[in-house]
Order: structure tokens, then sequence, then C-alpha cells
């Protein structure tokens, strides 16, 4: 558990660099940033079409979520608002 807080702390800290302008864009960069084309293509929040549960992924969920948070401009975002912005 010890090992995920800490690997958790370094991709946050990585990633927020990244930043964006509003709570949308900050999520859409994120996302950009961790998952690559061809894989988002794989996965669906909900399960249709024969595409994995992205919403299942909980700790990429998590750390979308914290690291959105950490930009300025999106430090009150709620997990409903981001996560709005990651379903299609």
């Amino acid at each position: 558990m010890q090992n995920w807080k800490t690997s958790k702390a370094v991709r946050c800290s990585s990633l927020k660099v990244f930043g964006g302008n509003s709570a949308s864009a900050t999520t859409r960069i994120i996302l950009g940033a961790l998952i690559s084309q061809d894989l988002s293509l794989k996965y669906n929040w909900f399960e249709r079409n024969g595409k994995e549960v992205f919403s299942k992924l909980i700790n990429v969920c998590k750390l979308i979520l914290m690291v959105v948070r950490k930009n300025p401009i999106c430090m009150d975002c709620t997990k409903k608002e981001v996560e709005s912005h990651i379903k299609p």
C-alpha cells in the first residue's frame, strides 16, 4: 500500500505540470498524457459496444481527479464534474 501512495504522489506531481484553463481542458490533457489513442479506443465509461469499462479503473480515476484538483483553477472540482469530462 505504501508503494502505491509513493508512486501515486510521484505521478501526480509529474502530471500536474500539464495544466489547463478549465476542468474540461485539464481532464482531457491528463487523459491524453496517461492513455494512448489506441488504448482509449478500447475503453468506454460504461460497458458498451464490447469495450472495457473505464470507470472500473478506480486508481486511474482517482489519479485523474487528484491531478485535476492540483490545478488552481480546478481546486473545487467535484468528482462528478471530472467524470462528466471523461464520459462521452
